[in-house]
This record gives C-alpha cells, sequence and structure tokens, in this order.
C-alpha cells in the first residue's frame, strides 16, 4: 500500500494536467461546433479518459460545460446594445444550433425556460437599479 501511494498521487497530477488542457481547449474552441471525441483527439487521450476525468474532477459532464460557456456567451452578446446581430445571430455564433437547443440548456443548466429566464433576469437587474 505504501508503495502505490506514489502513483496515486501521480496520477492525480497528470489527471489535473489533462484537466488543464482540456479546459484550455474548450475555452479556444467553445464556440466551434466541438465534442468530446474532438478534445481527445487533440490531445492524444480516448474520450472515454476525458470524460471520466472531467466528470470526477468538475462534477458535470463535458456537454454541460459546453453549454454554460456557450449560455455565458450568449448571454453577454444579447445584454449588448451595440452587437449588431440577431438573436438568432447570436446563438447560431455561439455554438447553438437552434433557439430551441439554447432554451433547452439554459433551462436545464439554470433552472429557468428561455425567454422567461431573460425576462426574470431583467426584471431583477430593474430591481436592483432602482425602476
Amino acid at each position: 500500500l505504501v508503495h502505490s501511494y506514489p502513483l496515486i498521487k501521480q496520477n492525480n497530477h497528470l489527471e489535473h494536467t489533462l484537466l488543464k488542457e482540456m479546459l484550455r481547449y474548450i475555452h479556444e474552441h467553445c464556440l466551434e461546433d466541438i465534442a468530446l471525441q474532438s478534445v481527445g483527439k487533440a490531445l492524444g487521450y480516448s474520450s472515454d479518459h476525458c470524460s471520466k476525468v472531467f466528470k470526477k474532477s468538475l462534477g458535470c459532464n463535458f456537454r454541460d460545460y459546453l453549454n454554460m460557456l456557450r449560455i455565458r456567451k450568449a448571454d453577454e452578446l444579447l445584454a449588448d446594445k451595440t452587437v449588431k446581430m440577431t438573436k438568432l445571430e447570436i446563438l447560431y455564433r455561439c455554438g447553438f444550433n437552434s433557439p430551441a437547443t439554447y432554451y433547452r440548456a439554459k433551462n436545464k443548466l439554470f433552472g429557468q425556460k428561455g425567454e422567461a429566464a431573460l425576462v426574470a433576469r431583467n426584471r431583477s437587474d430593474d430591481k436592483n437599479n432602482g425602476f
């Protein structure tokens, strides 16, 4: 047992290094059409191994994490009044294939349905700004 401890510690270090590499890759490519298979392939690991490390380390799966990044970017662009794109163009640019996909992901991750989430957030912002 004592001899296996350094291997466990080394394995955790390798998993941590892989996680950092995966996160870097995901953040750089999150608006593109990526999947866990492409992340694994780019980094030289199987998608199964990447999936296990991701879930174990972050407590969520790859798809949910990717959707969270995309939702944040889409919401940022939707709120920016200087952006000269339609809602649909923003959602496509942020990696969503349709508004329904965006709203489904947002509901799953944040618990409110699509437009209702945006309205609730806007009302909250209005209250916080004294309106």
